[in-house]
């Protein structure tokens, strides 16, 4: 959609800060005028996200920069003004929410009068109706509504985000009922289109982190839990993360050269010994073997990275020294084939 943020790595020029505020500034100018929203109603045009990405690119082009410059640069405002930051944060902040104001209102602007309640859901609606889910969510209202459930009930506020998701459908066009239908069917229609799997992917996660996260914001206030075993079995996670980054590498050394073989011993038992073993240890002790488990799979796939390294360096020099050896092959018989030519002209002189 309309997101700055790219994990991508790339040579960037210093970029100003002059030149970072002008670009803000040109998007939300660009992205709040009537010019922008009327060619946005436009369901014709395509999705309402990649216009608006368009409108950034536009501007970075007109500042000398590519897009991926600029969007590191942005990214990167705290690293490069440790100091002196705050008024490109605040601006950064209010492109983000321009950026997220219009996509709705432009969704809004599109909502069909008549709900569809035969078609199956085509793929650019499927697209949308992720990326709609996922900013919703970041909407201040529907965390206030999401934080109130959660203080009241202690459980995961399902009604609601099935009421977010039928809410979405209906934005998009489709009767809830309908809509919901479709979607169950989703594996099916696109089974083969790896866009759609990896947006289903994104958007179950962020749903989850969404609801995970007020969960354990509740927990950590004191609030009673009223949630399944395995949604405390994340909770749980979540909380050793958190120890976790706050240990030294020292204490996290120690505590998984003390714990290294029990996680093992635990690994190895079946589902419903694993589930015997945790009933009978305290909170405390299930957190530490948790914050254990952790630290033992960061370090097997660190293992694992090292020895895949080390595999295909392995493999690089020995195509190294095979396409040499080819080479000198090569060379070896060109020399001799070149010595045999001078050889027969030699003897036609003669």
């Amino acid at each position: 959609m309309a997101a700055v943020h790219d994990s991508s790595v790339v040579d960037t020029p210093f970029v100003t800060k002059t030149t970072i505020e002008a670009f803000l500034t040109k998007c939300v100018t660009s992205m709040k005028s009537e010019e922008t929203r009327d060619a946005l109603k436009d369901s014709e045009s395509g999705r309402p996200g990649a216009k608006l990405v368009d409108i950034q690119s536009k501007v970075w082009e007109e500042l000398g920069l590519t897009v991926p410059q600029g969007r590191m640069a942005v990214n990167s405002i705290e690293k490069n003004y440790p100091n002196d930051h705050d008024d490109l944060v605040e601006l950064r902040q209010e492109f983000s929410r321009t950026a997220e104001a219009v996509y709705l209102q432009s969704l809004e602007d599109r909502r069909p009068a008549v709900l569809e309640k035969e078609t199956k859901l085509p793929r650019d609606v499927v697209l949308e109706f992720f990326d709609a889910c996922n900013l919703k969510l970041d909407m201040p209202d529907v965390k206030e509504r999401l934080e109130k459930h959660i203080a009241a009930e202690g459980s995961l506020p399902e009604d609601i985000i099935n009421e977010i998701h039928q809410d979405v459908m209906e934005l998009l066009g489709y009767e809830r009922e309908h809509g919901k239908a479709c979607f169950e069917k989703l594996g099916e229609d696109y089974a083969e289109d790896r866009e759609v799997a990896q947006n289903y992917q994104m958007w179950q996660r962020k749903t989850s982190v969404a609801c995970l996260s007020l969960l354990r914001q509740h927990q950590k206030s004191g609030g009673d839990l009223n949630v399944e075993d395995g949604v405390k079995a994340q909770l749980l996670e979540m909380r050793a993360r958190e120890d976790l980054d706050v240990m030294t590498p020292e204490v996290r050394g120690e505590m998984l050269q003390k714990n290294a073989k029990k996680v093992q011993v635990f690994r190895s038992l079946p589902q419903d010994g694993r589930k015997r073993y945790l009933e009978r240890l305290t909170e405390e002790e299930k957190l530490e073997l948790a914050k254990s488990e952790i630290l033992l799979t960061s370090v097997m796939q660190m293992q694992q990275q090292q020895r895949a390294q080390a595999q295909a360096q392995a493999q690089a020099q020995a195509q190294a020294e095979d396409k040499a050896k080819e080479e000198a092959a090569a060379s070896e018989s060109a020399k001799k084939s070149d010595k045999k030519k001078r050889g027969k002209g030699d003897s036609k002189k003669k």
